[in-house]
């Protein structure tokens, strides 16, 4: 595993964020994926146990369905998204050295 099959992964997870229509505020869901979505994805064991296995997983996903609490009235629910969505990096920067 090396820094560009981690960018690979964190590029495609942020993917799998996404607004829920039909809210006055912006409402983020993450669609999690399963070690065995993961591997169809050509990702390795290595890098499920290195990240759905992980003990920061949980609160990585906590955070990201929590960024809306964070943001200023005033954005939008694109930069919010968007703001979801840099959580995985952060995360996986953090975590993983990218």
């Amino acid at each position: 595993m090396d820094k560009a099959d981690i960018k690979t992964m964190y590029e495609w997870l942020q993917g799998r964020v996404r607004l829920v229509s039909g809210s006055e505020e912006p409402v983020i869901a993450f669609d999690a994926p399963s070690a065995e979505d993961c591997r169809s994805h050509g990702f390795d064991d290595e890098m499920v146990a290195m990240t759905l296995q992980s003990r920061w997983w949980p609160e990585m996903v906590v955070d990201i369905i929590d960024t809306p609490e964070f943001a200023e009235p005033d954005e939008t629910p694109e930069q919010v998204l968007q703001y979801a969505r840099d959580v995985v990096a952060e995360y996986f920067r953090k975590r993983l050295g990218t």
